[in-house]
């Protein structure tokens, strides 16, 4: 009921009043982690990046899910913890290896880290689920130019131009 309850509050753009509904579930049912994982989501789009963390931990003790551990990956990088955002994101794709966004994101930590072959490959892995995701051939194509492979470059550039040719 509170969780429902939340959603509609949500809709009606009263989050302070979903957060305190979804704090309710939460407390009736803490060995479920649905509650836990909604507030984070709210706590952490209203600027509660600690609480949103406390609640992405606890949503993962109820049930350890890839969209949780990817989204915790979020807010830590956020937070400038890089190296725990590169360890959601490898949970994240070992549980769901289908998903481009989580390979994407974990590209994006790798990189952070300085760790440019492991990021090219996670990105290539992003690209062979989703051969139309223009970040990670930007970002891709960034790595092949820092590491000399121009020609690899300029084909995921020239991949990116033609995608926005057809968008129009």
């Amino acid at each position: 009921v509170w969780i429902a309850r939340a959603a509609l509050r949500v809709k009606a753009r009263d989050v302070p009043g979903a957060i305190r509904d979804l704090s309710k579930a939460a407390k009736l049912h803490p060995e479920r982690g649905m509650a836990f994982a909604r507030r984070a989501n709210l706590r952490r789009q209203t600027g509660d990046p600690k609480g949103a963390l406390q609640d992405y931990d606890r949503a993962l003790e109820c049930r350890r899910r890839a969209i949780r551990f990817d989204a915790r990956g979020a807010q830590r990088r956020e937070l400038g913890d890089v190296g725990g955002a590169l360890l959601d994101a490898i949970e994240a794709t070992k549980s769901r290896p289908d998903s481009a966004a989580f390979w994407a994101n974990r590209g994006n930590a790798e990189g952070q880290l300085g760790r440019d072959d492991k990021a090219e490959r996670s990105f290539s892995k992003a690209l062979e689920l989703d051969p139309d995701m223009c970040m990670a051939l930007m970002t891709r194509s960034a790595l092949h130019r820092m590491s000399g492979d121009e020609a690899a470059a300029r084909a995921d550039l020239s991949r990116v131009i033609e995608l926005d040719e057809s968008d129009d």
